[in-house]
């Protein structure tokens, strides 16, 4: 009868090229694939009843399998949580004083259009675009049909369109 070191010895030698492969396909890098190979044979070989096993081949893999799925997971919450290499190359994702200014005025400009639309646009549109409510809820609260809120919906759309053209254009502000 041979002994477990010698029965793990034959199993390395056998598997060791594919088992490599295995993981190197799950990871796309040589390097870890050969330290996860080599922390699956240790990991088989510390169990107990590791002799008794029909398939070992196929346990040695699939503790393979898991090391892969495991540091790829690590990997991906690392990615998830790093910002990554700075690159001296590309400018910062941080708005420029420029943008900053233009999303400010943006904003004023769709906050002029929303106060300049009467008041009953105002409000529907308010409630369908800030408070989330759909048209059957935004008529329950305003004792209408829903039919009369895509109507005020659909026309504030349209004012405040044309306010901002008008805006963007140097003209005079449209009437409502």
């Amino acid at each position: 009868m041979t002994s477990w070191a010698d029965r793990l010895s034959r199993l390395f030698a056998a598997h060791q090229t594919r088992l490599e492969s295995f993981v190197r396909r799950r990871t796309g890098d040589a390097q870890i694939a050969a330290d996860l190979t080599q922390e699956a044979f240790v990991r088989f070989a510390r169990m107990p009843d590791g002799e008794t096993l029909d398939n070992p081949s196929g346990y040695l893999f699939t503790i393979a399998g898991n090391l892969a799925q495991d540091h790829n997971r690590r990997v991906s919450r690392w990615r998830r949580l790093d910002g990554g290499q700075v690159d001296d190359h590309h400018p910062s994702p941080a708005l420029d004083a420029e943008a900053v200014v233009a999303a400010r005025e943006r904003d004023q400009l769709l906050q002029n259009a929303i106060l300049a639309l009467p008041e009953r646009s105002r409000i529907m549109f308010l409630h369908f675009h800030v408070d989330g409510l759909s048209y059957q809820e935004i008529a329950l609260r305003l004792q209408t049909t829903p039919r009369s809120v895509e109507y005020h919906l659909t026309r504030a759309l349209a004012l405040c369109r044309a306010h901002v053209q008008q805006a963007m254009s140097g003209g005079r502000r449209p009437q409502n």
